[in-house]
């Protein structure tokens, strides 16, 4: 997924035969990789309607699946606007209205997609306040972070193609949070690591050796 994510960020500089060729492959990749995690997200809700939440050291994982739909977001608005105008030869050529209509269809598409992104945020969020203060720190809390990243670049994402201010606001908002729960992480790992909590023989996924 993140070729997919990688390539709607470096097709806008290539010329216009190469920037195709990334645009065709970054949405190929994408959508290989979003149908992969579908298959993962589908036995990670049934594992929760079995067996609840997780444990407490356990839940900021719990943010994980938000990524999936969320940079898929980022990945296919980033790539349709990637798409040249006017192109000489070629697909875009004969059909000169594709360009706008993949806009409006990535888009829409990712206004469908970003409603299921945050029904699984509101699940993981729901699952983590109720251990607020209950949870040692342990290196799951990086799940804090790179997955409402992509969550936090979909919002924003979203506003500027919808030239909604308040979405924008929502978007700076979820911002300074997630910077704030990055320094509250890197604190926590630096303090875990000092105390010999984690990454230390026996302490992580050796701990049962």
């Amino acid at each position: 997924m993140l070729t997919g994510t990688v390539a709607s960020l470096v097709a806008g500089s290539q010329t216009d035969g190469r920037a195709v060729k990334v645009v065709v492959s970054g949405v190929a990749w994408q959508g290989f990789g979003w149908c992969v995690s579908l298959i993962a997200i589908v036995g990670f809700v049934r594992n929760l309607l079995d067996n609840g939440f997780p444990p407490a050291q356990l839940r900021p994982a719990l943010f994980i699946p938000v990524g999936s739909g969320a940079y898929t977001i980022v990945a296919l608005i980033g790539l349709a606007n990637a798409v040249p105008d006017g192109m000489a030869e070629g697909y875009f050529a004969k059909h000169p209205a594709a360009p706008e209509i993949l806009r409006v269809l990535a888009l829409f598409t990712g206004i469908f997609l970003y409603v299921f992104s945050f029904w699984l945020f509101a699940i993981a969020l729901l699952g983590n306040v109720g251990v607020v203060g209950k949870m040692p720190f342990s290196l799951t809390w990086w799940a804090f972070i790179f997955p409402n990243v992509g969550f936090t670049l979909s919002t924003g994402v979203l506003g500027r193609e919808l030239e909604s201010e308040g979405i924008l606001w929502v978007a700076s908002v979820m911002t300074v949070l997630l910077v704030v729960i990055w320094l509250v992480t890197v604190v926590g790992c630096v303090r875990a690591v000092w105390r010999k909590q984690i990454v230390w023989p026996g302490r992580d996924e050796d701990r049962d050796r």
